[in-house]
C-alpha cells in the first residue's frame, strides 16, 4: 500500500511539474467556436449574467467566444444543408463540459464575445450584464441590469433595460429605445425609409439627442430633461414631454417651425425664436392671429400654453410639441 500511494503522489507532481492541465483548469479554460454564415444571418444569445460584446466585420463567418470553461454550440437553426453558410445561429452556453447545451436555455454566467456578419440581424437577452454592440444590420436586446451600447447599426435597433444607461451612436434606420432607469444618449442617427422613427423613452434619467435626423422624434422622461440639438427635418414632427425637469431644443436660426409649448406649475417658456401666435394647437389651416403681436426675442411666458408660427412661410417644416409638467421649455438658436 505504501509502494502505491508513493507512486499515485508522484504521478501528480510530474503532471504539476510538465504544464498538463487538470479537470478544473480546464473548466475555466475559454471556449470558442466558428461557423460559416450568411451575411445576413440571424444570431440569437441569451444569458443569466455576464457582459456581451457583438462585433461585425466582413468575414462570412459567426464565431463566439466564452470568458470561462464549459460547451459552446452555435447550433443551426435553420434546418439547411450542413454545407451551405448558416441563416439562423443559437449560441448555446453550459457552465461545465460535462452538461449538454439546451436550445432556449439562460443559465449561463460568463462573458461572451461574438464576431459576426455586418449584414447581421442580431437578438440578444441577459438579466445582469451590459451589452455593446457594433457594426451589425438590426439589433434587438433587453437586459434587466446593464447599459447598453450601440455604434453603426444600419437598419433598426430596439432596446430595452431596466436598470441601466443606452447610448446610440453614428445609426441608421427606425431606433426604439427604453430604459426604466437611467439614461438615453443618442448622436448622429439618421433613418433609412420615410416611415423610420426614433423613440426613446425613460422612466428616471435624462434624454440627450445630437443630429437626430428623423422625421418623426418621440422621447418622454418621467423625472429628467430633455435636450434636442440639431436641424429640424422638413416634415418633421418632435414630440418631447418630461414630468420633472426641461425641454430644450437648440436649433439653426433659419428653421422653420409651428410650435405648440406647455408648462405648468412654476415653469417658463423661453424662446430666442419671435412667435407668431395663432389661435390653436393644429398648424393645418392655421393662420396667424394679427390682433395678437409677435413673441419678442428672448421673452419668457410663466406659465400656460403658447402656440404659434415662426418661420418665412405659412406653411412651416417642422411641427414642436413640447411639454414639462414641473420644468420649463426653451427653444434657443444655434450659434
Amino acid at each position: 500500500m505504501k509502494f502505491k500511494f508513493s507512486f499515485i503522489i508522484t504521478i501528480a507532481l510530474f503532471l504539476s511539474f510538465t504544464g498538463v492541465k487538470t479537470h478544473a483548469a480546464e473548466d475555466d479554460a475559454p471556449a470558442e467556436q466558428t461557423i460559416a454564415a450568411a451575411e445576413s444571418v440571424a444570431v440569437s444569445v441569451c444569458l443569466e449574467s455576464g457582459d456581451i460584446t457583438v462585433r461585425g466585420w466582413e468575414r462570412r463567418e459567426v464565431h463566439a467566444r466564452t470568458s470561462s470553461g464549459g460547451q459552446l454550440e452555435l447550433r443551426r437553426t435553420d434546418g439547411a444543408n450542413t454545407s451551405a453558410p448558416a441563416t439562423s445561429v443559437e449560441v448555446l452556453i453550459t457552465e461545465a463540459p460535462e452538461i449538454k447545451p439546451r436550445p432556449g436555455q439562460c443559465n449561463y454566467s460568463g462573458d461572451l464575445e461574438l464576431d459576426v456578419p455586418r449584414g447581421s440581424i442580431v437578438q440578444l437577452k441577459g438579466r445582469n450584464g451590459d451589452l455593446v454592440v457594433s457594426g451589425v444590420a438590426q439589433l434587438r436586446a433587453e437586459t434587466l441590469s446593464g447599459s447598453i451600447e450601440l455604434r453603426d447599426i444600419s437598419r433598426a435597433v430596439e432596446v430595452t433595460t431596466a436598470n441601466g444607461d443606452i447610448s446610440l451612436k453614428h445609426a441608421k434606420g427606425r431606433a426604439h429605445l427604453r430604459s426604466i432607469s437611467g439614461q438615453i444618449d443618442v448622436s448622429d442617427a439618421e433613418p433609412v425609409e420615410a416611415a423610420d422613427d426614433l423613440w426613446a423613452k425613460t422612466t428616471s434619467g435624462d434624454i440627450t439627442l445630437t443630429q437626430v435626423r428623423h422625421a418623426h422624434v418621440e422621447a418622454g422622461t418621467t423625472a429628467g430633461s430633455i435636450d434636442l440639438t440639431g436641424p429640424l427635418a422638413h416634415g418633421g414632427f418632435y414630440d418631447l414631454k418630461t414630468t420633472q425637469g426641461d425641454v430644450t431644443m437648440t436649433i439653426p436660426a433659419d428653421s422653420s417651425f409651428f410650435l405648440n409649448a406647455r408648462v405648468y406649475y412654476g415653469g417658463d417658456i423661453v424662446t430666442d425664436f419671435p412667435i407668431r401666435l395663432v389661435s390653436g394647437p393644429n398648424k393645418e389651416g392655421h393662420e396667424p392671429d394679427k390682433n395678437k403681436p409677435d413673441k419678442p426675442k428672448g421673452n419668457a411666458l410663466s406659465g400656460g400654453n403658447l402656440t404659434g408660427i415662426y418661420g418665412r412661410n405659412e406653411k412651416p417644416d417642422a411641427t414642436l410639441n413640447l411639454a414639462s409638467f414641473s420644468g420649463s421649455v426653451q427653444l434657443r438658436k444655434k450659434q
